[in-house]
């Protein structure tokens, strides 16, 4: 089992070089700062996949040594100024999605790698419903809006509504619950900023789940509304 470990790490590792190779060369290439933005968004699925993949190959160990490599490769990438596809954003504020993402995905695997669709699920919702949402506010035109000095948009949010719930409606809670919980995880999106939606959207989506298959909804109302309190009040007081 620990040689198994590792030749599949060894062989992720290998997996996750060709990818930010490929972007890092294909990076400078693009001139449209949208495209710029459709190839890093894809460089974040690909990651998200890749580490869903490695949820099936390794055991608690390795994960972790794999996901702590990837945050010290994005930590390291800030300082030396490469893979552009995983640190240069649109936006104008300095983007720390990476090692958002890095950390948040530790926490969950030490908490959690005893049922590992629970990381799975939140990978996907991180992977795949946050870079719908992206494409769908660059692409179609409808109002943005903003919260704390982010511009989000009202399509993008939907169509990460719309993802989520039949993302979850495959852990068989039923379409309400489903739908609560992609609701749950919208207002989490929309609050989160410069990047943190990677934290928190990773962070949260397990132990919402966990409630959802209670079907204990005051669970999750309760879960929701603390939530907001403690993030988003906070930060108002103190500007960020």
């Amino acid at each position: 089992m620990f040689v198994k470990n590792i030749d599949y790490i060894i062989l992720l590792n290998l997996l996750f070089i060709v990818v930010l190779i490929t972007s890092e060369y294909i990076f400078p290439k693009i001139e449209n700062e949208k495209n710029k933005e459709y190839l890093r968004k894809l460089v974040h699925f690909e990651t998200a996949i890749l580490f869903i993949v490695a949820t099936f190959l390794l055991n608690q160990e390795f994960f972790i040594i794999l996901v702590t490599e990837s945050l010290i490769s994005v930590i390291a990438s800030k300082y030396l100024h490469i893979f552009h596809a995983l640190n240069d954003s649109r936006r104008k504020k300095a983007n720390w999605g990476g090692i958002f993402f890095s950390i948040a995905l530790i926490i969950i695997s030490l908490l959690f790698y005893n049922n590992t669709f629970l990381i799975r699920e939140a990978l996907f919702i991180t992977g795949i419903s946050d870079s719908l949402a992206a494409f769908a506010g660059m692409n179609i035109p409808v109002k943005e809006y903003n919260i704390l000095n982010d511009n989000k948009s009202y399509m993008g949010s939907f169509i990460f509504l719309v993802t989520s719930s039949f993302i979850f409606l495959g852990s068989n809670i039923g379409l309400l619950v489903s739908i609560i919980l992609s609701l749950i995880l919208t207002i989490t999106e929309a609050i989160s900023y410069n990047g943190s939606d990677n934290f928190t959207l990773l962070l949260i989506t397990p132990f919402i789940l966990i409630a959802g298959e209670l079907n204990d909804l005051i669970i999750l109302v309760a879960f929701v509304v603390i939530f907001i309190l403690l993030y988003l009040f906070p930060l108002k007081k103190y500007n960020i």
